[in-house]
Formats: structure tokens, sequence, C-alpha cells
């Protein structure tokens, strides 16, 4: 419920105001309402810029991480042609021996241990801090 005052008040200087415009279906509310909406829609348009762009940044940064992440990640695994060209080395001699009738024992051992190959620790923490990253890029992406 709204007190509307039908009484103008009379400044000195002839300016006459009137109550009326207080009351909750002035025309005041409505240019106030027109101009807050104005405000909030500019405003939310540049936090959907501001979102958008950190959006397009951190796909693109996942996208570079991960094509590292796909060049160095083999260095995790066992150098496996380094091993066949040792092995093939090994078996060549080997064969080589038998044709010249020399004794086998003669024949030095490949240092080929596949139990116990593991990745280097430089190795180790430079594929870790690619993977940390991409997931924070993800994580900020979500």
């Amino acid at each position: 419920m709204s007190l509307i005052i039908h009484v103008p008040y009379i400044i000195t200087g002839g300016r006459s105001y009137n109550y009326e415009e207080t009351s909750e279906t002035a025309r005041v509310w409505k240019v106030y309402l027109d101009e807050a909406e104005n405000y909030d829609d500019e405003m939310l348009r540049g936090f959907k810029d501001t979102i958008d762009s950190l959006l397009v940044f951190a796909a693109l940064f996942s996208g570079v991480v991960t094509s590292f992440i796909i060049a160095t990640i083999d260095s995790l695994q066992p150098d496996y042609p380094a091993i066949t060209a040792l092995l093939l080395v090994e078996q060549v001699q080997l064969l080589r021996a038998a044709g010249n009738l020399t004794t086998i024992n003669a024949i030095p051992k490949s240092n080929v241990d596949l139990q116990n190959a593991s990745p280097s620790s430089r190795d180790l923490w430079v594929n870790g801090l690619f993977l940390a990253s991409l997931s924070f890029a993800l994580a900020t992406g979500l």
C-alpha cells in the first residue's frame, strides 16, 4: 500500500514538486529499473567476454601441453629399439662364434636388464609437470 500526498510543495524560486512521484508506480522507478537493467547487461556481457577468452586460452594451452606430453611420454618407457639392437649384436656375435668354432663363453654378454628398466628422474619430473599443468588447465576450463 502506498501513501500518496496530493499537495504540491513549493520551494522558493518558483519550483513545485509533486510527491506522487515517490509512489510505487512512479516514472522514476521505471527509469531506474531500465538503467539498472542496462548496467547489469553490460556488466554480464563483460564477464561473458572475459570467461570466453579465458576458456579459449585454456583450450589452446591444453592442446600445446598435450602435444608436449605426447612427445615426451616415450621417455618413460624402456628404449626398446636400443635394447633390440644390443640383443641383435649379441646374437650375431654368437652366430659368428658358432661358425668359427669359438667358445660361446668368449662372447661378452649384453647388459640388458628388462626387469629393472626405469626412467630417469629428469624424465619423471618433466612429464609430471606437464601432466600437472594439463590437469590445472582442464580444471580451469571446467
